[in-house]
């Protein structure tokens, strides 16, 4: 080999790749997320330290790269935590103004939004608050000035097992406190900016598309393809859409960005392309700026939704390399377009679009290099079945490819969903989205309609029914338990090797990697040990008690004044996500909606639970608790202590009281018992003896006696109740009298879910938000 052909080799080797650069600066990014908190300054100076002693090896660029998304996701997500609200709650009212900067949630006698703070009473009001205002004025819309009175908190989310992390969302959304509406006004004589002009203009084209399309499932989707507008899907359509694995079709993402920009790209060029020569020479310049404008004003009429401005990013990177005319790899294309979002978004790495579209654009990409989609000329029947073919298995491949991510955030993954969005995607692509956005142009303009609307309106209404009947199928959708960190890596690196990005054999096998993702489960206890779960559902009860092979729930948590159901949302999806097929037993205290609200939920999807209600519980129908009471499950105990036959009164004193003893000890469920049924159960102190008890009525003075206190004397006592409560469970005093006696004290509201392992050999008690410790998390 010639000096120069050696000279060229060695600058090859060394020369730095793109991918592997985005790479680091991912693994930097990410890298935060996983801190229980942020660094200080003086590990920035050891990073520094560390990068400059290592840039002259051949792997030290790579990690300054990761050395500097470290520092800068850091910083960024420092400076957002520092303008989050970080007083307790109280009493004292706060006069602000601003103007709702999204689509409201409107429920009946009362609203949800998010409002864009331009004055304040107080300089530390965070610029974006989330709000609920009860009994708001009818004219509330996207874009209104307020004046307002308003209590704030901190931000702060219910903390369960495998649950939604409301306070990383609001993180990501850049809503820095939460609160609710004293009083307030509309501010008619406030002169609207920009942003709030184009939200108008964005909420009055919704109300006329929803006003010329007769059915109100078809415009709810018409807006949602068009503005993106998802707050009037109803929970059964939001399910149907989970269960096919089309919820990503009713978003403005990079799907349908993309492909707008893709066809006003094809037809722009082509017609320039037949233009006299000055033009045409500029057919590639002129058709990049006419997608781009197209793709920036979806993008707009989306309200630059962050997946939409991830879209956006990801196509200007694209369009600056077909500009340059150099050539570039379609992998480091993608590298730039991540390292692109990197810079200018560091936290959208918190959210599962963020992950959900990389990885299938990765798989997208990765199968293009492999096959070729163009139907050749001859054999034009036989090349259109193995086009669709080749279709079908992109489907495959990027539903697999997308499993560790959908597992990890969502712990369902759609059986069907591969075959549905074979025909969904071509639909909603070519069909819904382009007829939606020249319908609400025909609106906008006040033009008379030529049908569009009316056929738009008639397909989507066929897209319900069949996405309806698909979700239908018992098998339409496979529920998973959440699986460990190690199982998530596994089969990202599984996936990843997978495709054919590398020469090394075995590619097929590597997608067994999915197999720990897919088939891990949730242990359940040993013969004579149980396992139960405290939810953290706010003011409320929710207990999950599980034994070899047996569950029982106790209570099932609040339904809000919100809407909000704790049923529903909290304690369904922790049952199903820990494999419950069969809930053996409810047992529902009392009548009191903080723990039978959610009960109902619980029956629809558990019709075949034996339910056992308090005395004063008659709407739910079962056989009311009555003590005594006892039966064995798998060599453990349980034992209605609670109330007698004959006793009175009726409500929080007659709720029923559980006793579960295992070998490894014994827990108390107390329900709402107060003073009166303190006194009836200590007719028989020994029975009431636990190592962990639930305390009586979250707390409240009315419980938790000092006799109760030392008949119970329990090691650990568990208050279900919210953070910072309104009615300030637990009270100090009942606090004290627990400490006193030797327990520790859990509170939900700070701690999250409690786990109570009741095992032979030991006890052990895990809080959810000591457990999985995070930045964002108090």
């Amino acid at each position: 080999m010639s000096p120069a052909r050696q000279a060229r080799s060695r600058r090859a080797e060394h020369r730095l790749s793109v991918p592997g650069i985005a790479l680091a600066a991912l693994l930097g990014n990410v890298a935060v997320a996983e801190l229980p908190e942020l660094p200080s300054a003086s590990w920035y100076v050891a990073a520094a330290v560390l990068v400059l002693a290592t840039l002259a090896t051949r792997f030290g660029p790579y990690l300054a790269c990761a050395a500097v998304a470290f520092v800068w996701t850091a910083g960024f997500a420092q400076r957002e935590l520092d303008r989050r609200w970080s007083h307790p709650a109280s009493s004292q009212e706060i006069e602000v103004a601003g103007w709702v900067d999204d689509f409201p949630t409107l429920e009946p006698g009362r609203a949800v939004f998010s409002l864009r703070v331009e004055r304040a009473s107080r300089a530390d009001v965070p610029s974006r608050i989330r709000l609920s205002w009860y009994d708001p004025p009818p004219a509330l819309r996207a874009g209104t000035a307020l004046e307002l009175e308003v209590r704030l908190r901190a931000p702060r989310g219910l903390v369960n097992p495998g649950g939604f992390d409301y306070e990383r969302w609001l993180l990501v959304e850049g809503i820095g406190a939460t609160g609710y509406v004293r009083s307030g006004a509309i501010d008619a004589a406030a002169v609207a900016s920009l942003p709030q002009a184009w939200l108008e203009f964005r909420d009055d084209l919704a109300e006329r598309l929803e006003a010329a399309v007769p059915s109100r499932s078809a415009a709810a989707l018409l807006s949602a393809l068009t503005l993106g507008i998802r707050t009037d899907f109803s929970d059964e359509q939001w399910e149907a859409l989970r269960r096919t694995g089309t919820s990503h079709l009713v978003a403005i993402s990079g799907l349908h960005v993309g492909l707008i920009a893709a066809l006003v790209f094809r037809l722009v060029r082509l017609v320039t392309l037949r233009l006299p020569v000055p033009v045409a020479e500029r057919a590639l310049e002129i058709a990049v700026l006419a997608s781009a404008a197209a793709a920036l004003g979806y993008a707009a009429l989306a309200g630059f939704a962050l997946p939409t401005l991830r879209a956006l990013i990801m196509l200007l990177v694209v369009y600056a390399i077909v500009l340059s005319r150099r050539r570039v790899g379609l992998f480091s294309a993608l590298a730039l377009a991540l390292l692109a979002i990197l810079v200018s978004d560091p936290l959208a790495t918190l959210s599962s679009s963020f992950w959900l579209s990389f990885a299938a654009v990765g798989c997208l990409l990765s199968f293009a290099a492999r096959h070729r989609l163009a139907v050749p000329a001859r054999a034009r029947f036989a090349a259109a079945l193995g086009k669709l073919g080749q279709l079908t298995s992109l489907q495959l491949v990027v539903t697999a490819g997308l499993v560790p991510f959908v597992v990890a955030y969502f712990g369902q993954v759609s059986l069907l969903g591969p075959l549905v969005n074979c025909v969904a995607i071509p639909l909603f692509s070519f069909v819904l989205v382009p007829l939606g956005l020249l319908a609400a142009a025909v609106t906008w303009l006040g033009l008379p309609d030529p049908g569009l609307l009316g056929i738009a309106a008639a397909l989507a209404d066929a897209v319900w029914g069949l996405l309806s009947a698909v979700s239908a199928w018992p098998w339409a959708a496979l529920v998973l338990p959440p699986s460990s960190p190690v199982a998530t890596l596994v089969a990202g690196a599984g996936v990843a090797l997978a495709l054919p990005l590398h020469p090394l054999p075995g590619r097929r096998l590597a997608w067994l990697a999915l197999l720990p993702a897919l088939c891990g489960g949730v242990d359940r206890p040993a013969s004579g040990e149980a396992r139960a779960l405290v939810f953290d559902v706010g003011h409320g009860l929710a207990v999950l008690v599980e034994t070899a092979s047996h569950t029982l729930l106790y209570d099932a948590g609040p339904l809000y004044r919100s809407g909000f159901d704790t049923g529903s949302e909290i304690v369904v999806p922790a049952l199903e996500r820990r494999g419950i097929a069969v809930l053996d037993r409810l047992i529902v205290s009392h009548a009191d909606s903080d723990h039978a609200g959610g009960a109902p939920a619980v029956l629809a999807v558990y019709p075949k639970a034996e339910l056992i209600r308090g005395p004063d519980l008659t709407r739910l129908g079962g056989e009311a608790c009555t003590a005594p009471r006892r039966w064995r499950w798998d060599g453990v105990g349980f034992e209605i202590l609670h109330p007698p036959p004959d006793f009175a009164p009726l409500g929080n004193e007659s709720s029923c009281v559980v006793k579960v003893t295992t070998r490894g000890g014994s827990v108390l469920l107390t329900g709402d018992i107060e003073a009166e049924a303190e006194r009836a159960l200590l007719a028989s102190p020994e029975r009431l003896r636990a190592a962990v008890v639930v305390v009586p009525h979250h707390g409240s003075a009315t419980s938790s006696s000092a006799a109760f206190v030392a008949a119970v004397a329990p090691e650990a006592a568990i208050v279900s109740s919210g953070y910072e409560s309104r009615w300030g469970f637990p009270k100090p005093a009942v606090r004290e009298r627990w400490q006193r006696a030797g327990a520790r004290v859990f509170v939900t509201g700070e701690a999250g879910a409690i786990t109570i392992e009741l095992r032979a050999a030991a006890r052990s008690i895990v809080a959810e938000r000591a457990l999985h410790r995070r930045y964002w998390r108090p």
